[in-house]
């Protein structure tokens, strides 16, 4: 549970920081990320 805790916070830093650079490459981040998590 930790460690997924840990996950969401690096992937919320690392989407972020994916917005700044350009919205849509970070909404194509986020996306990746979310089916990341669903398979995981």
């Amino acid at each position: 549970m930790a460690s997924g805790a840990v996950l969401e916070v690096a992937r919320g830093r690392q989407a972020r920081w994916w917005r700044q650079l350009s919205p849509v490459e970070g909404r194509l981040s986020v996306v990746g990320s979310l089916a990341v998590a669903r398979r995981a």
